[in-house]
């Protein structure tokens, strides 16, 4: 549901994007459905009582399994690279976490982009 919401915002910013007092209330409000969206997460793993179940895993192979997700989520402005450095040690993790990590990461400096580009 928060998707839907932070997607129209999306559209309204990419419309309504010369107006800078719209342009404002959009930014919040898309900083809202952010922060709402980390809360509901946090909620329901803490509903679920999810314990985390962090395994051993190599850093570099689990990168670079993420590549065609980054892409089909980031769209095709963006182009993603995965560059790793070599002789990384194999590390302790929950993969799901991880991976939420990565993808957050990667969609935020994604929107800062697009924010500082208009």
């Amino acid at each position: 549901m928060l998707q839907i919401l932070r997607g129209n915002l999306e559209l309204l910013d990419s419309r309504h994007h010369r107006d800078a007092w719209t342009r404002d209330r959009i930014a919040k409000a898309i900083d809202a459905v952010e922060r709402g969206s980390k809360l509901a997460s946090q909620l329901l793993a803490l509903g679920r009582q999810q314990p985390l179940q962090p395994v051993v895993i190599n850093l570099a192979a689990a990168l670079g399994r993420m590549d065609d997700l980054l892409r089909r989520v980031l769209g095709k402005t963006v182009r993603v690279e995965t560059v790793v450095a070599g002789g990384l040690w194999n590390t302790l993790v929950d993969v799901h976490q991880l991976e939420n990590v990565i993808l957050n990461l990667a969609i935020n400096a994604r929107d800062a982009c697009l924010m500082a580009a208009s």
